[in-house]
């Protein structure tokens, strides 16, 4: 999920204070400023924000009121409030119902910042969770699908170690859907509801995924002006999914067994040790055997997390299962741009059930994207494939008027492409073509070629 600058509502009906606030905010935030109940109302029902700084006493509701409506609405924006000397009492009493924090109306600074930067942290990592859990529902009516005897027995799988605790190291191809059994897994056993937090072990430099995963404390280093909490501290009580564990170095992989022998851990820099109740599950898509033999992996997290290994059928192994992902994908872009679904016929579901797919599902899920979004009518079939699927499909089969709207897919796309390479020069074309200038020139009238080309 990509990373944004964290943005801020600020509500206080006094506008020194609103103004002295974005001043001291506006470097790190997106700031928007209100000084009214219906305002701030206004302003979420068209945006999600990180933060929301409020005060304890807006004109006609109050603190408890507003926190209360901010919660229910928009779960993951963290709120903070901001009281003044006689109203401390109304914001202790929001921190009890919620709120991350307060701050006085004659706050300092480097105080206010430092509980900024934790909230707006904590709110990344709520943001975070439920995005994996919208993006775990599409792929379980997806990637999870399939009668295949590999799908069956995966299926069998996942169902038996979703009642236990054991580690779990997912094997498969790229784009096979690891992640998708990852969440399926913590979705039918007995913490899904509980955080499932992931880290991309491959996704960046080493230091940068030890620090998502044990987090720092303030002054570990000159650049750590606030606490940041990791995944596995965050995902205690849930599920820490580690995608391609194999990218990790020796060392953080040493950290890592560590803490699944000891169940805590210690910062770096730091003498507290902080216990986790986590449930590990990683994947990878290489042989971690064949690491461990080489010394790119440690044998004792090998042998810790292959005890239950979970291997996905690449897609070209599944069969049928192409066909019914296929209609599952177009039923799903067919929802989100709220369109009918396009019919489609025999030829085609062979010609796609018959591809290698070396991407697997993640190359299916693409092609059958583009074909949504690039057919302008009711109807896809052979023809609407791109043209190397078209040159490698067995046409045999396919109905008549599919095979001419093949052909002419290809003949626009050969006379398009000597063209491009000649400049527009139709004389030249027609000569690497092997045709007469004229036959181009009915042909690119008949393909809707523009003639006048540069």
């Amino acid at each position: 999920m990509r990373q944004q600058i964290p943005s801020v509502l600020i509500v206080h009906a006094d506008k020194i204070i609103v103004e002295a606030l974005e001043t001291v905010l506006a470097k790190d935030f997106q700031v928007i400023t209100c000084f009214a109940m219906d305002q701030m109302l206004e302003i979420l029902n068209q945006r999600t924000f990180t933060l929301v700084l409020c005060s304890t006493s807006l004109p006609g509701t109050s603190g408890e009121s507003v926190l209360s409506i901010i919660h229910a609405g928009w779960p993951g924006t963290e709120v903070l409030m901001i009281a003044s000397e006689g109203d401390r009492s109304a914001a202790i009493r929001c921190l009890r119902l919620g709120a991350h924090g307060y701050i006085m109306e004659k706050w300092h600074d480097d105080e206010l910042k430092i509980l900024m930067a934790q909230a707006a942290e904590k709110s990344r990592l709520v943001y975070e969770n439920l995005f994996y859990k919208q993006y775990s529902q599409f792929n379980e009516s997806t990637a999870i699908l399939g009668s295949s005897p590999g799908m069956m027995d995966l299926k069998d799988t996942i169902a038996r170690l979703s009642d236990n605790e054991a580690l779990v190291l997912i094997q498969g191809e790229h784009g096979t859907g690891k992640r998708s059994v990852a969440q399926a897994i913590h979705a039918q056993g007995s913490r899904k509801r509980e955080v499932f937090a992931v880290v991309d072990c491959g996704a960046g430099p080493n230091d940068l995924i030890e620090l998502d995963l044990f987090g720092q404390d303030r002054g570990a280093t000159n650049s750590a002006r606030s606490t940041r909490i990791g995944k596995f501290e965050y995902a205690s009580g849930g599920t820490l999914y580690l995608n391609q564990v194999d990218a990790l170095e020796p060392a953080v992989q040493g950290k890592r067994l560590r803490i699944l022998q000891e169940r805590g851990f210690f910062r770096p820099s730091s003498k507290r040790r902080i216990a986790v109740d986590v449930r590990v599950i990683a994947s990878t898509s290489n042989d971690l055997g064949a690491l461990v033999r080489r010394g790119k992996f440690l044998p004792d997290l090998f042998h810790v997390l292959s005890g239950t290994l979970v291997q996905i059928p690449p897609l070209r192994e599944r069969g049928d299962d192409v066909t019914e992902l296929t209609r599952a994908f177009l039923v799903e872009s067919a929802r989100r741009a709220q369109k009918t679904v396009p019919q489609t016929d025999s030829s085609f579901y062979e010609a796609v059930r018959t591809h290698p797919f070396k991407g697997n599902v993640r190359e299916l899920k693409h092609l059958v994207e583009f074909l949504f979004m690039s057919n302008e009518g009711e109807n896809i079939d052979v023809s609407s494939l791109p043209i190397p699927m078209i040159l490698q499909t067995d046409l045999s089969h396919a109905e008549r008027s599919n095979w001419k709207k093949a052909v002419r897919v290809l003949e626009r796309h050969v006379i398009s492409r000597v063209l491009r390479d000649t400049n527009g020069n139709q004389s030249k074309a027609s000569i690497l073509l092997g045709i007469h200038r004229n036959t181009l020139l009915s042909k690119m009238t008949e393909l809707e070629i523009p003639l006048s080309r540069t």
